[in-house]
């Protein structure tokens, strides 16, 4: 699920006498997760002057309105890749998995 300023949230839903790795154990309620990965990484890096009069000036007549297509009507495609780089822990009863990922 994608949320607002570049932020995606993973959901990870616990079945009632599971844990977070779903290993059965004792008083383990059902509960659900929610992790939020920033991907706005424009904030992280800072420029110096020369670069933030850059910035400035091809951004200075920039419309957020307009879109990057010929025709208005046209619905626009985006491409977000990411990279499997290894899978953690599976445990074959209900399907949960653990996993690291790299943004492509």
């Amino acid at each position: 699920m994608i949320l607002g300023n570049g932020t995606v949230a993973l959901g990870l839903v616990d079945s009632p006498g599971m844990n977070s790795f779903g290993r059965k154990g004792p008083g383990v309620t059902e509960s659900i997760k929610v992790f939020t990965v920033n991907v706005n990484w424009a904030g992280l890096v800072s420029g110096g002057s020369h670069e933030k009069r850059l910035l400035n000036n091809l951004l200075d007549s920039y419309n957020v309105l307009e879109r990057p297509v010929g025709n208005e009507s046209d619905p626009l495609v985006l491409s977000f890749g990411l990279t499997l780089m290894q899978i953690i822990d599976v445990v074959s009863s209900n399907k949960p998995f653990k996993l690291t990922i790299l943004q492509a």
